[in-house]
């Protein structure tokens, strides 16, 4: 019902396709809620096979012949040629290149004349689909003493999604820390920080902290994520749409849909090892069980590592040139632009950096 009130449009109404759960969930009823009238949808492709989601995309849009899909290539070329009317765009110094790929999507849609967007935006939050949710959950479970339940869902979520138990609930045990405790992991074994100088640091070490106080239960989360972690995923795909007149659309957010999410009891949005369960249920046997039952989850994310390393010749050239704020280390950014960073979170955090000295200079900001 949320899909159909939000295909109501005068204009051409289209929807993004990762590939994922959310968005091939949307597509599909879309798609099928207009017989053989034409839905063009739009993805991202990769030629890195690691990250490229192409083929769960195509096996949404392949087998209903009213979908007309599109397809663009994002790459480090570009991603620098445009990364000035991005930053200029989002107003706001951005978390990482996964931003880039939504970009690109919203690009190709405006050249093929599509005036409307649907996607999956606030699905993981209201269903509990990111990992966190998951550690949560067998914490619940320890806490009510359902030991064999524990055992089993852990056995079962090991092997439908392959993560590390272990890990899973060191995550989720986070959230049981004081508050001091978080900031001083945060502060001491975050990249983040090293990026500022010794001065700065010293200067503001007593500052007061500002986190937002993460919560310990399942669906507190719930409301949590969708109350302070949707504002910025929002605010992105708002820039990023707009940049191109394109109205973005999240049937996944519509009131009604996300109060009775949050009413459902969270032995059917995790069942069997599965998240996201009641959802998946929702379209099994009309799209392909290889999309359906998936058992990773890899978001909307881009080879920033390998971008970073084929710009690096250009990213120290600027960094070089640029008046690189003072609270910024500059010898530290430039060691890690000459560095190969391998993990997901530090090329992120570096990302950050540059998005905030190109902030600084596309708006000549003073400090």
């Amino acid at each position: 019902n949320s899909t159909l009130l939000h295909m109501r449009s005068d204009v051409s109404v289209g929807s993004c396709l990762s590939g994922g759960l959310d968005s091939s969930a949307l597509t599909y009823f879309a798609a099928s809620s207009l017989d053989e009238r034409s839905f063009n949808t739009f993805t991202a492709s990769f030629k890195n096979t690691a990250i490229d989601e192409t083929h769960f995309a195509k096996l949404v849009s392949g087998p209903m012949p009213n979908i007309s899909a599109h397809y663009t290539y994002p790459n480090e070329n570009v991603f620098w040629k445009d990364f000035d009317k991005l930053i200029f765009h989002q107003d706001l110094p951005i978390a990482s290149s996964s931003i880039f790929a939504q970009w690109e999507v919203m690009k190709l849609a405006k050249k093929n004349n599509t005036k409307v967007l649907l996607d999956g935006q606030g699905a993981d939050e209201a269903l509990g689909g990111y990992s966190y949710f998951t550690g949560i959950y067998l914490i619940e479970l320890l806490k009510k003493l359902r030991f064999r339940e524990f055992f089993n869902q852990s056995r079962k979520i090991k092997e439908n999604r392959s993560v590390s138990i272990f890990n899973e609930l060191s995550r989720a045990y986070f959230s049981f820390l004081p508050h001091s405790t978080k900031a001083f992991f945060r502060e001491n074994f975050c990249k983040g920080s090293q990026y500022l100088s010794k001065e700065f640091i010293s200067e503001h070490k007593n500052s007061k902290n500002l986190y937002v106080q993460t919560e310990n239960s399942y669906i507190k989360k719930n409301i949590s994520a969708i109350k302070y972690g949707m504002h910025e995923l929002l605010r992105y795909e708002d820039r990023n749409s707009m940049a191109y007149s394109i109205e973005s659309r999240v049937p996944f957010l519509d009131h009604n849909l996300v109060e009775l999410s949050l009413k459902i009891p969270f032995k059917y949005k995790i069942k069997s090892g599965w998240t996201k369960y009641i959802l998946r249920k929702s379209i099994e046997n009309k799209v392909n069980d290889k999309v359906v039952w998936r058992k990773d989850k890899k978001g909307f994310v881009t080879p920033q590592g390998e971008w970073k390393n084929n710009l690096r010749k250009e990213l120290i050239e600027y960094i070089e040139k640029s008046n690189v704020p003072e609270f910024i280390d500059k010898d530290f950014l430039i060691s890690q632009t000459n560095k190969d960073i391998k993990n997901a979170t530090e090329l992120s955090e570096y990302w950050k950096m540059i998005s905030i000295v190109k902030w600084i200079e596309i708006f000549n900001i003073k400090f």
